[in-house]
């Protein structure tokens, strides 16, 4: 009669685990989608950050261009100017 008693305790506690369980399951599914989102929008946003890097070195680096063409325009200008002088 003790190992029947014991038997259906054991019964008891894992009828009790399985609601839990069940109960908690919805729970880890809207955490681990909530996760997901998490990380795909932090890979977006590092994603975007790169871009933004990568467009403002553009810009830096086409400025640079326009400044070493008026540079080398002022230059021949200059040399012009000191040729019809001599």
């Amino acid at each position: 009669m003790i190992g029947l008693n014991i038997e259906l305790a054991k019964v008891s506690i894992e009828e009790r685990q399985e609601e839990v369980r069940l109960r908690n399951k919805p729970l880890l599914t809207m955490s681990n989608a909530r996760t997901t989102g998490f990380w795909q929008s932090q890979s977006a946003l590092d994603s975007l950050q790169e871009a933004i890097k990568l467009y403002r070195e553009l810009i830096v680096s086409r400025r640079l261009r326009s400044t070493e063409s008026l540079a080398q325009t002022d230059s021949l200008e200059v040399k012009r100017d000191w040729r019809s002088r001599i």
